[in-house]
Order: C-alpha cells, then sequence, then structure tokens
C-alpha cells in the first residue's frame, strides 16, 4: 500500500489501493527470480491471518499452518510476547 501511495503506476494493473488484498500480495511474483516471497511459506515469512504480540499458540498456527507441528510444542496458553520476549510494539 505504502508503494501504491508512492507510485500507483509501479503497482501493477490495479485500479485502486482497495484491490491490494492478502491474496494479491501473496501473489505477488520475483519476474527476475519466479519466487513468491509473500505466500505461505515463502521467504518473507509472512503470516496468513494477523497476529499480534498477544496472540496465542492457535492464532499462530492459524497464521503459519506450514509450522504447526513446531508450534505445537509450545504450551497452549503461550503467547508471542512469552515466546518472544524482546519483541517490540508499536504504541499508537
Amino acid at each position: 500500500m505504502a508503494q501504491w501511495a508512492y507510485d500507483p503506476s509501479s503497482v501493477g494493473g490495479l485500479n485502486s489501493q482497495s484491490q491490494i488484498t492478502p491474496s494479491w500480495v501473496q501473489g505477488v511474483t520475483n519476474p527476475v527470480t519466479g519466487n513468491q516471497p509473500y505466500k505461505q511459506g515463502g521467504t518473507a515469512n509472512t503470516g496468513i491471518s494477523p497476529v499480534n504480540v498477544n496472540s496465542t499458540r492457535n492464532d499462530l498456527i492459524k497464521a503459519y499452518p506450514n509450522l504447526k507441528s513446531n508450534l505445537q510444542t509450545l504450551p497452549a496458553n503461550a503467547t508471542l510476547k512469552s515466546i518472544v520476549p524482546t519483541i517490540y510494539t508499536k504504541i499508537k
């Protein structure tokens, strides 16, 4: 969305910023390598649903289903903040 605000013509084939959806971003392909860094399991390691510092183990499994077997080893009441205590949050 930041790129759209900077230069809409550089975000190929979209008529409005509202067309930039999670599924659209997940389909972005590097024209040189053919990689899709934002898809599930891609190199950008982005989730398929939103998480925050209070997200539980089950929220993380929903966002990163490809990591389910690793995440299931965590306590059921674990939160992202308890797993990564040094994580920073944006204060509004």
